[in-house]
């Protein structure tokens, strides 16, 4: 779980560890600090860039741990570099060790390092006096060691492997002299936060072919201008009034691949935070997402609730009728949930038939006289009345006559002001849902 922080404090940074470092205790203790790990340096630069999280830190620092740093030498420390400052131009990069092992790295930093220490890697006059008066523990990098490990290989099939293959592809495939533009950098962190690309994509062309006019319909209709073609199917029409021919088949070829790329990123990003099974938010989505929203939420002075439940008796179901008529109930469960909530609310399946529903609603009430949490227990309950009628046939004859859920809700700022003390709460008040004989959600400090 990513610890809160207050984006408008100038000490809010996003350090993202790679690999065992030993620094959690002490960096977690900084509330303007979220703190990240991850396994791998791809890892680190999708976290670096923000994918889809809104309110993050617009600075970061990856830290690794010596056996991270080791596994990562000669090309492939300048690719991750490279990469790295594509995704995030400010981010910066440290390493656990002594200066001469942290060649191409920012700073070296040594087994004491505090988050004051970190902050200064940007100039940030926040360090206490004990830390002005004593030495600290970051040093200036230099040459590494001769003799380093090789750096790791990923498999072919993981996750990992397809975003080193999409980088592959963006930094080391040739292109044509003709289409190579100046600010593919822009268009790569683009892509890696999650943005649209078409936009500054159509600036780039104009810049190119030398026409204002230039303008894109997307789609695979048939309009007067240049196809725009991937993979033998027209994706887009480029139009321009006085760009040479030569030009726009140039910049089509080149417009197609960033599309292309674009697709893939996005499914990428889908996988990574979508449950495969039921198409819901995933646990990994929750906890990159509820740390904007609460902070979105303290800055506007508003609410956040979450409702967390699970379907009474679940197992029931998966050992009297199987897996497969689970998994049906799970998704027609979340069908359900996501027919009575709004746009902006997300459900998450945590695990099992575990959900977590974050009612978050950025614009605030629409009903000046709606109360909240009092209108999400109203939509929890039209929820319980929809799943207790519904019908599963195709489960058979023996097919369970209704369903029931059991769950909890939790409110910011006045039961937790952060997702764990939320979810703690939540969680208490299921189970008193659960002592009270299933079937109830339960509100307010009577499940506490």
């Amino acid at each position: 779980m990513t610890a809160g922080f207050d984006q408008t404090d100038s000490g809010a940074l996003r350090v993202i560890l790679v690999g065992r470092t030993g620094l959690e205790a002490t960096l977690r203790l900084d509330e303007q600090l979220e703190l990240v790990r991850v396994r791998t340096p791809i890892e680190a630069i999708g976290e670096a860039s923000g994918v889809a999280e809104i309110g993050a830190p617009e600075r970061s620092v990856v830290v690794f741990s010596a056996q991270a740093r080791d596994e990562l030498q000669g090309d492939a420390r300048a690719r991750f570099a490279k990469a790295l400052r594509i995704a995030s131009p400010a981010a910066k990069t440290a390493t656990l060790g002594e200066p001469a092992q942290a060649r191409s790295f920012d700073a070296a930093l040594g087994s004491t390092c505090t988050a004051d220490d970190l902050r200064s890697l940007f100039g940030d006059a926040r360090r206490s006096a004990d830390a002005a008066n004593s030495p600290a523990p970051i040093s200036a990098p230099s040459d590494p060691p001769v003799g380093a490990p090789a750096p790791a290989t990923t498999p072919a099939g993981s996750q990992d492997a397809q975003v080193e293959a999409l980088l592959d592809r963006v930094f080391d495939e040739p292109k044509p002299a003709a289409v190579r533009l100046a600010g593919d950098e822009a268009l790569v962190a683009q892509m890696l936060s999650g943005h649209d690309v078409s936009r500054l994509a159509i600036d780039l062309l104009r810049e190119r072919v030398g026409d204002d006019s230039l303008t894109v319909v997307k789609g695979p209709g048939e309009h007067d201008g240049t196809p725009v073609i991937w993979r033998r199917m027209r994706i887009a029409t480029l139009m321009a009034d006085r760009a040479s021919p030569s030009a726009m088949s140039d910049a089509a070829s080149w417009f197609a691949a960033w599309l292309a790329l674009e697709r893939q990123m996005a499914q990428l990003r889908q996988e990574a935070f979508t449950d495969p099974l039921t198409g819901a938010w995933n646990r990994r989505f929750f906890d990159r997402y509820i740390v904007g929203a609460l902070n979105r939420a303290l800055q506007d002075r508003r609410s956040v609730t979450l409702l967390m439940f699970d379907i009474d008796d679940f197992k029931h179901f998966n050992d009297d009728f199987g897996h497969a008529a689970g998994d049906l109930i799970l998704c027609e469960t979340v069908r359900l949930i996501q027919s009575v909530i709004r746009p902006s609310d997300k459900v998450c399946r945590m695990g099992g038939d575990e959900f977590v529903v974050i009612f978050d609603d950025p614009k605030g009430q629409r009903d000046p006289a709606s109360r909240h949490p009092e209108s999400v227990f109203d939509i929890a309950h039209r929820f319980q009345q929809q799943i207790s009628q519904q019908r599963f046939p195709g489960l058979g004859m023996e097919a369970p006559g209704n369903l029931a859920v059991s769950g909890g809700l939790a409110t910011f700022p006045w039961d937790g002001r952060t997702a764990q003390e939320l979810l703690q709460a939540a969680d208490r008040r299921t189970l008193q849902s659960k002592r009270q004989g299933k079937n109830v959600i339960t509100i307010g400090p009577g499940g506490d």
